[in-house]
């Protein structure tokens, strides 16, 4: 990972390295939240969140189902 932004309220991109030679589409990506999220969604496609970048991941950290802000560790394999 080289970069990360927040988004908006729960919603996270993480930049992956171009030089990692990780093709994002085929990945498993995993997330874990800590403390009070119940739960993370990743997404390893271009999307409108993170501006449609290939090298992107979308994280999003749910409380109840609601976006909401959390740290999260991720993995991509």
């Amino acid at each position: 990972m080289v970069d990360s932004f927040k988004v908006a309220e729960g919603l996270y991109c993480v930049i992956v390295d171009p030089n990692a030679g990780i093709n994002l589409s085929n990945a498993l990506i995993l997330a874990n939240t800590g403390g009070h999220a119940s739960n993370a969604v990743t997404i390893g496609r271009p999307n409108s969140s993170c501006d449609y970048r290939r090298d992107a991941i979308t994280v999003v950290t749910l409380r109840d189902n609601i976006p909401a802000n959390a740290g999260f560790e991720l993995a991509v394999l």
